[in-house]
């Protein structure tokens, strides 16, 4: 385990580039370097394949042109890359994909890629994912299609500020463990779907739609 987090408001915090003697911890399972400054190439973390989390968050000088390198971190159960610049990351729904055991994934104001680059999306059904945040990126409605792959396994879902158009999908009342949605900050408008009574177990539901 290797905890490098920045506390909040931490006057300095650590910077320069990733020490590469840090690549050659094989056996490194836990890695927190959030909220530092560091500017290096992420994808040499294929290197470290036992790692179990990982939270590059608020780094947002990191350079990442894609995430392929996290197919070969294949036990990954946490990924945190918020604020990292994943403009250029195409690949992004497939990497995700590829993570069998993966469980939250954070990537708060990534610049993501909207999914409609992606016209064939394979999807693997062995991914446990529940907390998903996808907020502040520039995502468009298509993403709910491959959302709702993950109806029976979502409790935290976070979407807000981004592109979604048109009426709530009938589907989110498919996801029966949701206990957190939001949706605010976009463009839906129209009502609550009938099928939402299903979703027994919310406890918060942030949705501002344009009619109001």
């Amino acid at each position: 385990m290797l905890d490098l987090h920045s506390l909040n408001d931490a006057p300095y915090p650590l910077s320069g580039k990733i020490s590469p003697s840090l690549f050659e911890l094989q056996h490194l399972k836990y890695l927190d370097l959030n909220g530092n400054n560091f500017h290096d190439d992420i994808t040499k973390l294929r290197n470290l394949s036992k790692l179990q989390y990982l939270n590059l968050g608020y780094n947002y000088d990191l350079k990442c042109e894609n995430l392929v390198w996290l197919s070969h971190l294949s036990l990954l159960s946490h990924l945190d890359l918020s604020c990292v610049n994943l403009s250029k990351a195409v690949d992004w729904v497939q990497s995700i994909n590829n993570l069998p055991l993966l469980q939250e994934v954070r990537l708060f104001a990534c610049i993501l890629p909207d999914i409609t680059t992606h016209p064939s999306l394979p999807f693997n059904s062995s991914v446990s994912l529940f907390m998903l945040d996808l907020s502040y990126n520039d995502i468009s409605s298509s993403i709910c299609g491959w959302l709702f792959n993950f109806s029976s396994s979502l409790v935290d879902v976070d979407l807000s500020s981004n592109q979604l158009k048109g009426l709530i999908p009938d589907s989110f009342g498919g996801m029966i463990s949701l206990t957190n949605l939001c949706l605010s900050f976009n463009h839906l408008e129209g009502g609550l779907p009938k099928s939402f009574a299903n979703v027994s177990h919310i406890c918060v539901l942030l949705i501002c739609l344009k009619t109001c």
